[in-house]
């Protein structure tokens, strides 16, 4: 048999272990002594598994926390994505929407005059200053700026008589419109509002 306290294999009518000297005192010992290990290997066995379990758990838990933190991102990021799409897609259609308004608008000027007087309000017969531009294509125009007096003519309509011519020159110029639609004009590095009407322009503020 084997001595439950060294393990060595001993003599099964000994008292005493020769190896050890522990006392043997029956089979009732070594079936005690083999319970108590048995007991001790059980629970510890049992710990061993529950640290185990509680470790799986734990492990299962962060994995669900990560997949909902990932899963969370991804939608954030997709809603903004489809925004995003959504917004280019709008702005897109609203400049291109706003640059054949544009052509329109410049195509309509071809051939117009527009003029503008220094003062926003005149008797008749007093002399002012006037700013006149008329559009000869899509890229030029004429700048005239100079002294005219007004009058009424035989159909009682105020005319101009000139005075004084200050400026008369040909330039280029350059359209542009804002993303809420409204129009600017370039002329010799000077940029005036342009004022539309039913996507014509009604007038272009010179002053």
């Amino acid at each position: 048999m084997e001595c439950p306290f060294c393990k060595k294999d001993i003599n099964e009518s000994a008292v005493f272990c020769p190896n050890c000297g522990q006392l043997l005192e029956n089979n009732l010992r070594f079936q005690s002594v083999d319970n108590y290990w048995d007991d001790i290997n059980t629970k510890t066995k049992k710990e061993i598994e529950n640290h185990e379990r509680e470790i799986y758990e734990k492990k299962k838990s962060k994995r669900k926390v990560r997949a909902k933190k990932f899963f969370k991102v991804f939608f954030v990021c997709l809603v903004i994505l489809i925004l995003s799409c959504t917004v280019y897609v709008l702005i897109k259609n609203h400049n291109t929407k706003n640059a054949n308004k544009l052509n329109h608008i410049n195509e309509s000027m071809i051939g117009h005059t527009y003029s503008e007087t220094s003062l926003g309000a005149f008797s008749v017969g007093e002399s002012l200053d006037r700013r006149i531009v008329t559009i000869i294509d899509n890229d030029s125009l004429t700048f005239v700026e100079g002294n005219y007096r007004s009058y009424l003519d035989d159909q009682n309509k105020l005319n101009w008589n000139e005075n004084e011519i200050y400026q008369n020159e040909t330039y280029s110029y350059e359209l542009s419109i804002s993303f809420f639609g409204k129009v600017n004009i370039y002329i010799n590095g000077k940029e005036y509002e342009v004022n539309i009407d039913d996507d014509s322009v009604s007038s272009i503020d010179l002053y």
